[in-house]
């Protein structure tokens, strides 16, 4: 946990040891932050703020093309308000692009 960044786990036990409890606390990189965009969510507001496709903001980002990435990084913006598809009627239309909205150039401000 130390070597990639996690707090310390906490231990609990009573006095007469009946039972033992271990805490693992969440990488503070995972907790959500629906106020304060993390350099990824910024680097992709600023970019999208003419429409891109899928592909190309996770290039821009330094990823490749997997569904896994597009769950992690674009979804949440979406979710969040502050990316929105170009084609809302058809989400997973391949001329599909996405668009930094009014709320996600607010949160950039």
């Amino acid at each position: 946990m130390q070597q990639n960044g996690s707090p310390k786990p906490v231990f609990d036990t009573d006095d007469e040891y009946t039972y033992f409890l271990v805490v693992l606390p969440v990488h503070p990189a995972f907790i959500a932050n629906d106020g304060e965009p993390t350099e990824k969510e910024f680097q992709i507001l600023l970019y999208c703020m003419k429409s891109k496709k899928r592909v190309a903001i996770l290039k821009k980002i330094g990823l490749s093309n997997h569904a896994k990435n597009y769950r992690k990084y674009i979804m949440p913006l979406i979710e969040k308000g502050w990316l929105a598809y170009t084609l809302p009627d058809i989400p997973t239309s391949p001329n599909q692009q996405y668009i930094t909205t009014e709320k996600g150039k607010q949160v950039l401000e």
